[in-house]
């Protein structure tokens, strides 16, 4: 729960050196040393949030330095995506953007960022009525990027492929405040988890085109996704016989009594 005096923190900003005097910008073997990284190709899950500040436009109505304002909510938005392995990619006063998956793969990527976004959705719900606080649009999408693995900064050397980052930057202008769309590459790995809600929505291109995308409205019964995997037929289990043998003699030594620990390996 966040209170407005969280909103009234100071964080100091930290100026980036001009490009022109900084050396990797200018000397052409450390032009050459970022163009040889280790890229790898990663499949990602990328959340675009969007800040728009509604109401009175006088600076003092803010009760407070605008920017403070705006750098409270970033700070909170930034901890949270970081909360669930996220990395962030663009910040601007109301854009940001985010990858879950770079530069280590984690598991359960796309859960985690509907969650990252839920939890913001929420930062926002529980803010008190006192303080200014932004509606918040977010839009979450799964796509391929070429990243930099050994770059100390993962968003300081990054390849977008297609439309991975464009679309869900896109897709914000068809969100209304506090709702979380997904792309449907996204949908598709997650509805077993989450209650969503299919929307139709023209995206301009080359054509204006319309797109099926999903509406994330709450978290499924932790029981739902265990339902979904029972649905599926299960492969056979080959080659394990004598470990299926052991454990069949522990669970009979369980059965009368006498405890015992088993380790599988993966």
């Amino acid at each position: 729960m966040m209170s407005y005096r969280h909103f009234s923190k100071t964080y100091p900003r930290k100026l980036a050196p001009s490009p022109l005097h900084t050396p990797s910008a200018t000397h052409p073997s450390a032009r050459t040393a970022a163009s040889e990284g280790a890229w790898e190709h990663k499949l990602v899950a990328v959340l675009a949030i969007e800040l728009t500040w509604q109401g009175p436009t006088q600076p003092e109505a803010l009760g407070d330095a605008p920017w403070r304002v705006t750098a409270a909510w970033q700070h909170t938005i930034v901890e949270q995506v970081q909360e669930f392995g996220g990395v962030l990619l663009q910040r601007s006063p109301s854009l940001l953007l985010a990858a879950f998956g770079t530069p280590q793969t984690l598991e359960q990527l796309p859960q985690r960022a509907v969650q990252a976004a839920l939890a913001l959705r929420q930062q926002v719900v529980a803010a008190p009525d006192s303080g200014p606080c932004p509606e918040m649009r977010l839009v979450g999408h799964w796509g391929p990027l070429l990243v930099d693995v050994q770059a100390p900064d993962p968003a300081a050397h990054l390849q977008a492929l297609g439309e991975t980052l464009a679309w869900p930057v896109r897709l914000l202008g068809q969100a209304v405040p506090g709702e979380i769309l997904l792309s449907p590459e996204l949908g598709a790995l997650v509805e077993g988890w989450y209650e969503l809600e299919a929307r139709e929505v023209s995206l301009a291109g080359q054509l204006l085109r319309p797109a099926r995308v999903y509406a994330v409205v709450r978290p499924k019964p932790q029981w739902a996704g265990l339902e979904r995997h029972r649905q599926r037929p299960l492969s056979r289990f080959v080659g394990r016989d004598q470990e299926l043998a052991t454990l069949q003699t522990l669970i009979t030594l369980v059965e009368k009594g006498q405890g015992q620990v088993a380790f599988a390996p993966g």
